[in-house]
């Protein structure tokens, strides 16, 4: 289970060099790269769990806490960025600290939603099997 810290730590790493080189860009209100930046996530996240799940060879049971323990160091250390910002991010505005904020809540939101949505599916499909025996 420890590979999954590391495969978030990994993906918390390439998008903050992401946000530090392009933010200001990504992040501008009102722009149809701002929206193409919010919904872009979800295919990414979606390849990335499924890729993750498979080399670590999570069980639908196990996803939930893989999951888990993806998102927790980028959330972790988000605290420090996003309060150091000016430092780590200096070309995304205090301003559009709004946005990057929320994106942040986005994407975290869809690695756990990812890691519980297989567990759902699982649990029923064995119970439809037992009802239906």
């Amino acid at each position: 289970m420890p590979l999954f810290a590391v495969i978030g730590f990994v993906v918390w790493l390439a998008a903050t060099v992401v946000f530090r080189l392009w933010g200001a860009e990504l992040l501008v209100p009102h722009t149809p790269l701002l929206w193409v930046t919010f919904i872009g996530v979800v295919p990414v996240v979606a390849f990335l769990l499924k890729l993750a799940f498979a080399w670590g060879k999570a069980a639908p049971a196990d996803r939930p806490l893989a999951a888990l323990l993806m998102a927790l160091p980028g959330m972790l250390l988000d605290i420090v960025s996003t309060s150091f910002h000016r430092l780590v991010f200096p070309a995304i505005p205090a301003s559009g600290l709004y946005l990057f904020s929320a994106w942040l809540l986005w994407a975290y939101s869809l690695i756990l939603l990812g890691g519980i949505l297989p567990a759902i599916r699982a649990k029923y499909r064995v119970s439809s099997k037992q009802n239906a025996g």
